[in-house]
């Protein structure tokens, strides 16, 4: 393998634990919504091969109502990058039925939230969200090197 990419997006558990509106929990792990992820990135990067880039998805937002907003998942994403991630995939939303909010589903509707992780993390990212033709994919690498 060339790299690990850990789920934490659309609903899986460690989305699930980040998020304050589906994580309940009264213990440590409720308390502080980044603290498994953390785990969980740690003892990853301890059995990785040094020169091996460990990949985190995350949703940017959610969409259910009474979601997180991109501050939060920056926030999160801040911690995890200090655990040891090296590169961030960013989505959004998957944990449930949208609420008020609602995806675009327009071409390149997601690459906004990359680019806010980009610009805060300073770390690679993958952009996603209906990046189907030449044109736009094109247009999102040359938005990205903007960034740099």
């Amino acid at each position: 393998m060339d790299t690990i990419e850990l789920h934490g997006a659309h609903g899986y558990l460690l989305h699930q634990f980040m998020s304050p509106s589906i994580n309940n929990r009264i213990d440590e792990y409720g308390q502080d919504l980044a603290l498994l992820g953390e785990e969980v990135i740690k003892a990853v990067k301890c059995v990785m091969p040094t020169d091996m880039p460990l990949i985190m998805r995350m949703s940017a937002i959610e969409y259910i109502d009474g979601g997180y907003d991109v501050s939060h998942s920056i926030d999160m994403a801040k911690r995890f990058k200090k655990a040891g991630v090296d590169v961030f995939h960013v989505s959004s939303g998957g944990e449930g039925p949208p609420g008020e909010r609602k995806p675009q589903n327009t071409p390149g509707y997601q690459v906004p939230f990359a680019k806010a992780f980009k610009k805060q993390l300073e770390l690679p990212v993958i952009a996603v969200g209906k990046l189907s033709s030449p044109e736009l994919a094109e247009a999102t690498i040359e938005m990205e090197m903007q960034i740099l």
